[in-house]
């Protein structure tokens, strides 16, 4: 498909500032032309909460919504969601079922006012686009999961969003389906001129789709930045658990030493000046792989700078090896090791174990998140 430019060149992006009382939600994103924001977080953070004010599904009265100088809401302004330009796309397809794969995707264009040559052509289009045109004489019972999401997409995008929501799309879908349409999304996303903010808990999604991050956590967002940024290091327990790694937030005590709040002491290797570029009140993040994390049953020898008593809560298949998950204190460390250290110290649920991690190991930056 050729790019669809459905913004105008002078658009000057996403803007939402999104305050609720109940439940609390306080948070600021901005998106620009073209760009995808992923908004991740643990369930029950804000994230539903913030769609659907973006949407014009909830109103509030001290939120502020706008696209470029197009003001949404606020300034006693209240556009209705249907007059936005805004397209929630969740993770069922929701599509009618009383119309046809054709009609459901000509429904946005025909209530835009448009010709019905130019519905039937712009629907013809996203049919093609999102490789569902054979299927357009089709009733949605008809459907394969894998095609209805396929329609949906087609439906959002006729509508030419200039803010285009996903919740979760794939989330619904067998793991096979689920990688198709996120290769088509990144696909369709990369022609689009329109802003886009994606809601996921899965790390493919963020990777394959997104340009920045922004993380919520107990309703306010934590961390923002670039997609690689974020996810190299973490600030919040969420989003160092997305990126597969462990993390102590705590003060910051000298260049390499970082102390959590319930007094575990972690002395790493800072790449930077982590007193220059620490966070809010001196906090500071430590950060080390699964893979560089040693289990043992007693305190080992040679008094490593890195180590701390713990207790196994679970021990998960990945691949060739196995994530130990042990609860520090008030931490949750993972430790990948082999099958055969699994064996060889009978590691299950309860099991008191000693973790190790060499200083070298441990990367130590500034954060500006709450504790992990």
């Amino acid at each position: 498909m050729t790019g669809v430019a459905m913004t105008s060149p002078e658009q000057q992006g996403f803007r939402a500032s999104v305050r609720c009382a109940v439940p609390d939600l306080v948070a600021d994103i901005e998106v620009a032309p073209g760009d995808t924001l992923a908004i991740i977080g643990p369930n029950g953070a804000g994230k539903s909460t913030l769609l659907s004010i973006v949407s014009g599904l909830r109103r509030t009265p001290d939120s502020r919504v706008a696209v470029g100088s197009r003001i949404l809401q606020g300034n006693n302004i209240f556009v209705e969601p249907h007059r936005r330009s805004v397209v929630l796309l969740e993770q069922k397809a929701r599509l009618f079922g009383h119309l046809s794969v054709r009609r459901n995707v000509e429904f946005g264009p025909a209530a835009a006012g448009l010709s019905r040559k130019d519905i039937r052509n712009r629907a013809q289009r996203w049919l093609d686009a999102v490789g569902v045109a054979d299927l357009a004489d089709r009733m949605p019972s008809g459907l394969s999961g894998g095609q209805a999401q396929r329609v949906s997409i087609a439906r959002a995008l006729a509508t030419e969003p200039e803010v285009l929501l996903l919740d979760e799309p794939f989330a619904a879908l067998d793991v096979d389906v689920a990688q198709q349409m996120r290769s088509l999304m990144r696909h369709l996303l990369a022609d689009r001129a329109g802003m886009t903010v994606l809601v996921t808990h899965d790390l493919i999604d963020v990777v394959s789709l997104a340009d920045r991050i922004a993380v919520i956590d107990d309703a306010r967002i934590v961390q923002a930045g670039p997609t690689t940024s974020v996810l190299a290091r973490p600030e919040s327990a969420f989003a160092a658990t997305l990126a597969g790694t462990n993390l102590i937030v705590g003060q910051l005590r000298d260049a390499g030493t970082v102390l959590a709040d319930d007094g575990i002491r972690v002395v790493g290797t800072a790449a930077e000046s982590a007193a220059t570029h620490s966070g809010k009140a001196g906090r500071a993040a430590a950060a080390f792989s699964p893979r560089a994390v040693a289990v043992y049953f007693q305190q080992p020898q040679g008094s490593p700078r890195n180590s701390w008593r713990g207790v196994v809560e679970e021990v998960i298949p990945t691949g060739d090896r196995a994530l130990v998950r042990t609860r520090c204190g008030a931490h949750r460390i993972g430790a990948e090791v082999t099958w055969a250290s699994v064996g060889d110290l009978d590691l299950s649920p309860g099991t008191e174990v000693v973790l190790s991690v060499k200083a070298t190991e441990v990367s130590v930056y500034g954060a500006a998140g709450s504790p992990s």
